[in-house]
């Protein structure tokens, strides 16, 4: 089910991101490389979650925060391409990585990264 709330809050962030009345920063901390990159992603991510009900999924863009302008550069990208190696693109050890796929994403203008993620409990149980 579809939880509109959370959905529409992140969106609105998401415009108020994209508008410049908030920051990336004051969404994802100054503690990364590219802080606006990483605010997208979290609103992405966010906005996914609530709208398939989905636990773990998220979202993965372009540089500084840029959704890709086609599938294949969303495949073209380091990212992707680390997903297709089995390389961990996160830094926590306890995620595994079950699918991703490319999507186009109405709500950044462009296409995403879906990774279909899981905790690394869930596998032993």
């Amino acid at each position: 089910m579809i939880d509109f709330r959370k959905y529409h809050e992140a969106h609105a962030m998401l415009i108020d991101l994209q508008r410049g009345v908030l920051t990336a920063e004051s969404i994802a901390g100054a503690d990364f490389d590219d802080p606006r990159r990483t605010a997208v992603n979290y609103l992405a991510t966010k906005m996914l979650k609530a709208r398939s009900g989905k636990r773990h999924v998220s979202v993965m863009v372009g540089r500084l925060g840029q959704a890709f302008l086609s599938k294949e550069s969303a495949e073209r990208s380091k990212a992707y391409k680390s997903l297709q190696l089995g390389e961990p693109v996160w830094k926590d050890p306890g995620i595994v990585i079950d699918s991703y796929q490319v999507e186009f994403m109405m709500e950044l203008g462009g296409f995403g990264i879906i990774v279909n993620s899981r905790p690394r409990e869930a596998i032993a149980a």
